[in-house]
């Protein structure tokens, strides 16, 4: 009742029963016949149809019937809102994971480069000394040449 806001009114009724009253009774459904029918009697659908239309009004009619869709399109746009919001975290889950492969990757290019760097600096040095090594070998042997040519010109 809290949640209503008012104390609800319960009228017990049974709906199959008053729809096989209104089926016997054939068109005439307000007829003599159906009001004395057992069934319909026993439905107690003719207490909910005097108290609907004692208590409804027509601006009563209209709310219920406007409100009816409205509630149907506000469970649609709820139910739409849940589906967005789970789709918007798994995006940013999928942007949280696309930023941590970036910064994966451009560590990894980092540490390459440095590694590349690391190993031109080696090969440099090792071209260095390799170039000293064949630059005193030149000079030794030109040094053995003219030696040589000495030997030759005073034989």
């Amino acid at each position: 009742s809290e949640l209503l806001g008012a104390r609800p009114i319960v009228i017990p009724i049974s709906a199959r029963d008053a729809l096989s009253a209104k089926q016997l009774s054939g068109d005439d459904s307000t007829s003599d016949k159906l009001s004395s029918s057992r069934i319909w009697t026993r439905s107690n659908f003719a207490s909910l149809e005097s108290f609907l239309k004692d208590t409804l009004t027509t601006e009563t009619k209209i709310k219920s019937k406007i409100a009816n869709p409205v509630g149907v399109v506000q469970g649609i746009v709820a139910k739409s809102l849940d589906q967005l919001s789970s789709q918007r975290k798994e995006l940013e889950t999928d942007v949280a994971t696309l930023n941590l492969l970036q910064r994966q990757l451009e560590s990894w290019k980092k540490d390459m480069n440095q590694d590349m760097d690391t190993f031109r600096s080696d090969m440099k040095d090792m071209v260095q000394k390799e170039s000293d090594r064949i630059q005193v070998l030149t000079q030794r042997m030109g040094f053995l040449d003219q030696y040589s040519w000495t030997m030759v010109d005073s034989a």
